[in-house]
């Protein structure tokens, strides 16, 4: 009698592919303006693809190993966001894994020219440095006047800056540099791809922080506390109505009390006010500004002579999808 051996390798059963997420991880914090990185691990022999989705909106597919994809972070809305990925086999089984993570407002670090590097937030629809600018170079290469006598300072005609006291070693990599309105009306001041906010750009951040739209266009105090929530570092500020607030700090802006130069050259207010640059001006010779103050949780809006000194902030839209 003879026996033979049967191979019954087309009888397997096909068991559905077995995927897991390996980056990023359950409720991983994502640095706006990053690159999300997604690798899948997938327990197949004969998968066909991996296909990923962000809010159940499919944003790509690979089909080879390592299975990977990337996700690109810079014009998304900051909050929580759910990943999920799909492997399918080529007999159509398939395994599902999901996690969700979230996308912070604090964005990635930029450069200026000179190599100084800021941290970002965002705030509703726009991103803001949240470190004053200290760049002593324009954009494109040419120098900015520093001035620093006080005849000096009042007389000038041309784009200008300075540190607090003319003591770049302690008060420079802290608080930044003062610069006059001329500097803040030459577009190139910012870092390539960011600019100093106009009149309506500040409205629109006061606004969504909880200004009301008419109330935006007066001049002096105006809203709630909104100041509070834009300042930060309260241990740089006098103790006052402005520490106080129990919204201090939240859009993490961080304004810190950095003081001003008057227009006579004079340094005052350091750790008592901080002034921020608009782009726009009043008249030939006048320039708007925002003033934060310790002992109010308000903010301030004004416009003053283009010779005067305060701090700056550069932002950059983006587009909320």
């Amino acid at each position: 009698m003879i026996f033979s051996c049967k191979d019954d390798s087309s009888d397997k059963i096909n068991k559905e592919p077995l995927c897991e997420i390996i980056t990023p991880v359950i409720n991983e914090e994502i640095l706006h303006g990053s690159i999300l990185n997604v690798e899948v691990n997938v327990d197949d022999d004969n998968l066909a693809n991996v296909t990923f989705f962000i809010n159940e909106v499919e944003i790509g597919v690979d089909d080879s190993y390592p299975y990977t994809m990337q996700w690109l972070t810079e014009d998304k809305v900051p909050g929580e966001y759910n990943l999920k990925v799909r492997a399918i086999d080529e007999e159509g089984l398939l395994s599902v894994d999901e996690l969700n993570f979230e996308l912070s407002h604090i964005g990635v670090s930029i450069e200026d020219i000179d190599g100084n590097t800021y941290g970002t937030v965002v705030i509703g629809a726009q991103k803001w440095m949240r470190e004053n600018l200290k760049v002593t170079t324009y954009n494109t290469g040419d120098p900015i006047n520093i001035v620093e006598p006080w005849n000096y300072w009042l007389s000038n005609s041309n784009g200008a800056y300075c540190w607090y006291e003319n003591d770049k070693e302690t008060y420079g990599e802290l608080y930044g540099a003062i610069y006059n309105h001329i500097a803040v009306r030459n577009d190139d001041l910012c870092p390539d791809g960011w600019h100093i906010p106009s009149e309506e750009e500040w409205k629109e951040l006061e606004i969504f922080l909880g200004v009301n739209a008419d109330e935006a266009n007066l001049y002096f105090f105006h809203g709630i506390n909104e100041g509070s929530k834009l300042a930060g570092s309260s241990d740089l500020w006098f103790e006052g109505d402005l520490t106080r607030d129990n919204e201090f700090g939240v859009t993490d802006f961080n304004a810190i009390p950095a003081g001003m130069r008057t227009k006579g050259g004079e340094f005052i207010n350091m750790e008592y006010q901080t002034y921020y640059w608009s782009s726009s001006i009043g008249d030939v010779d006048n320039g708007y500004y925002r003033n934060i103050r310790f002992n109010n949780p308000q903010i301030y809006r004004y416009h003053i002579s283009k010779n005067t000194g305060f701090s700056v902030r550069c932002m950059k839209n983006f587009d909320v999808k």
